[in-house]
C-alpha cells in the first residue's frame, strides 16, 4: 500500500484521474544558464553533468 494512501483514505478528497499528456519534460543533464531555487532537479552552470550523444 501507498505510503500516504492511509492517510487520504478516511477524506472525502476526490480519487486523481490522469488526463491527456500536456507537457513532455527530458532531462539531458543538469547544465543550465540558471540557478533557479525551485529547480527540481537542481540545475545550474556550474552542475556539468550532461548525457552524451552515445547515450
Amino acid at each position: 500500500m501507498h505510503a500516504m494512501l492511509h492517510r487520504l483514505q478516511p477524506t472525502d478528497f476526490p480519487p486523481l484521474r490522469r488526463d491527456t499528456v500536456n507537457t513532455l519534460q527530458v532531462n539531458l543533464g543538469y547544465l543550465c544558464n540558471q540557478s533557479c531555487l525551485h529547480c527540481h532537479v537542481n540545475a545550474g552552470p556550474n552542475r556539468t553533468e550532461i548525457m552524451s550523444r552515445e547515450t
